[in-house]
């Protein structure tokens, strides 16, 4: 078992140091948390965006705005990931960390582009007619439920992907990565999603759906070489 001190724990280059030896001498997990890196910069930056549009730009009266957005925002999302929790689980168990990412992320790209739909039927309202709402809501709506089922499998992978990698002495060395990782693009990719969509528009979209479109291709190749090198030690042995 791996002991530090105190002051080793506390100290910023003991822990740069051990992330940077990890990721240097892990080349499958540094492209794991590339992939995790990709698509969850993806879906944080696009939340934001969402929120923007659905309670300014949706309904501009204002009379259901609250109704709508806190709907198409916070209740669906919440009840998708309540109800997918135990599926997501026997999934897991079935398929494993990598292929249960390819899953997961085909989800939350499928949210993505959903929500770059119902942004446009919104923008383009009024040669649209009237119709426009209600597409949108449900446009929306599908984006937000794609959305919370995948956050639902992504908080089971989230806690348990990296010791799909990690020795059993520096497990929390792993999740330290990990947990640094999610912190920078969680402070960065929101920022970077509002600051893209004041700036270009819905084009903004199209960046995330690149973003989780490279996410997904990392995992699917990770996933067919591990598919591969198992195939190879069953038929050896």
């Amino acid at each position: 078992i791996v002991r530090y001190r105190l002051r080793e724990l506390a100290s910023p280059v003991t822990a740069f140091g051990q992330m940077f030896r990890i990721l240097r001498g892990d080349r499958r997990f540094s492209q794991y948390c590339l992939a995790q890196f990709l698509q969850g910069a993806a879906n944080l930056m696009t939340i934001p965006v969402v929120v923007a549009v659905v309670t300014r730009d949706l309904e501009p009266d204002g009379k259901r705005a609250f109704w709508i957005s806190t709907g198409l925002i916070v209740a669906l999302p919440i009840l998708a990931v309540l109800g997918s929790l135990s599926r997501w689980g026997r999934l897991f168990d079935g398929v494993g960390v990598l292929r249960f990412r390819v899953v997961n992320v085909i989800g939350w790209t499928a949210s993505i582009l959903f929500g770059m739909f119902a942004t446009l039927v919104t923008g383009h309202a009024p040669h649209i007619g009237p119709a426009y709402l209600p597409i949108a809501v449900v446009l929306f709506a599908l984006r937000g439920l794609l959305h919370g089922v995948s956050q639902g499998g992504g908080a089971l992978a989230w806690n348990l992907g990296h010791l799909h990698f990690a020795k059993p002495d520096e497990a929390e060395v792993y999740m330290g990565i990990h947990v640094f990782l999610a912190g920078v693009r969680g402070l960065i990719a929101p920022l970077a999603g509002m600051w893209l969509w004041t700036s270009i528009g819905w084009p903004v979209w199209l960046i995330a759906l690149g973003l989780a479109i490279s996410g997904l291709a990392v995992y699917a190749a990770m996933a067919r070489d591990e598919r591969a090198a198992t195939n190879n030690e069953y038929s050896n042995s």
